[in-house]
């Protein structure tokens, strides 16, 4: 698949992923963390480009990026295979070819038929799946909150001021799940407010 000129030269190492060459990913910037396993949850900021390099998708501008969870089948093969090879803080082009994509049927309006795709995807952070809220009692809620709090103070320490945010507004949504409410998950939703404010 072709790439843009800009981007030729400036890549640190380029790996093909599939037998057949289906996916590709070239590496802009190296990562640090951890390479994501299936079932874990990752967050991404990406942006796709059609072949004459025209964008058609992008999480630019969403403030935790785009989050989905590995092998439920949420996204396209080309993502499932790429990403998983990636490290947290890595980014990297990832080259797809349409059996890996939206095959023969696209994606209209947006992608056509056969499209060889290309995505700039960084790899914001990756976990273990948490269990949904509803599924918790309010014990289990407030450790949820309390760990994400733990995770969104790390982020901000880094200067990762949007990534914090997100954590800190979903452990308010646990909080706000609470049935039984007492001071202790009070104090502890006025403190992550407070911290909600301090990254705006």
């Amino acid at each position: 698949m072709e790439v843009d000129e800009a981007k030729q030269g400036e890549y640190l190492s380029e790996v093909t992923l599939t037998e057949d060459g289906g996916v590709v990913k070239k590496v802009i910037s190296a990562g640090t963390g951890p390479k994501p396993a299936k079932n874990n949850e990752v967050f991404v900021h990406y942006t796709g480009f059609l072949e004459d390099g025209s964008v058609f998708d992008t999480s630019i501008g969403k403030d935790e990026g785009f989050k989905f969870i590995i092998g439920a089948g949420h996204v396209i093969d080309g993502w499932e295979i790429g990403i998983m090879d990636m490290q947290v803080g890595e980014k990297a082009d990832l080259c797809i070819k349409p059996e890996y994509g939206y095959g023969e049927i696209g994606s209209l309006p947006k992608i056509p038929s056969n499209a060889n795709l290309r995505f700039t995807v960084e790899l914001l952070n990756t976990r273990e799946r948490r269990p949904a809220k509803w599924m918790m009692n309010d014990e289990e809620r407030v450790k949820a909150s309390m760990k994400l709090k733990e995770e969104g103070g790390q982020k901000f320490q880094a200067k990762e001021f949007a990534q914090a945010e997100g954590l800190y507004r979903e452990a308010i949504s646990h909080l706000d799940a609470i049935q039984n409410d007492n001071t202790d998950s009070r104090t502890l939703k006025k403190t992550i407010l407070v911290n909600i404010a301090v990254c705006c």
